[in-house]
């Protein structure tokens, strides 16, 4: 019988676990998630899976994403032989998770200068509004007999 390495099983692991997550619709999502709390006291696989969960999910939170690139830093603290073979993928997640703050850091900027635009928008045509105001009214003057 072959001898399976930690690090295969582990990418085994993660491989399946991120197919089956990636096919599933937010309350199932929410139904694989360990509830928050205690978060220390999962194994280095389960914080590695969970962070990978919450980075999947389709409702994130600023405050889902904390708690997964937390879980991705314990497994790369840990010094336990048991994590070993999951820091590869919590260096993957946590990779995943950078990217992914700094796109709805870039979304976010993006959609703020909309609603500048928008603004200005509106305030320009304001102004247009009360210019033709001004011209209409100049118009509507008899002329002054010479």
């Amino acid at each position: 019988m072959p001898v399976v390495l930690p690090e295969d099983e582990a990418a085994r692991q993660m491989l399946a676990l991120h197919e089956r997550l990636r096919r599933m619709d937010a309350a199932e999502l929410a139904q694989q998630l360990p509830p928050p709390g205690d978060d220390a006291a999962l194994s280095p696989q389960q914080a590695t899976q969970a962070a990978l969960a919450l980075a999947l999910g389709p409702a994130r939170s600023n405050g889902e994403l904390g708690r997964a690139q937390a879980l991705v830093d314990q497994v790369l603290r840990s010094t336990a032989p048991e994590a070993q073979p999951w820091q590869p993928w919590a260096l993957l997640v946590g990779a995943r998770l950078a990217e992914q703050r700094r796109l709805e850091a870039q979304i976010e900027r993006l959609a703020q200068q909309g609603r500048d635009s928008q603004r200005r928008l509106e305030q320009l045509g304001e102004k247009l509004e009360a210019l033709k105001a001004i011209e209409r009214s100049l118009s509507k003057r008899p002329a002054s007999a010479p």
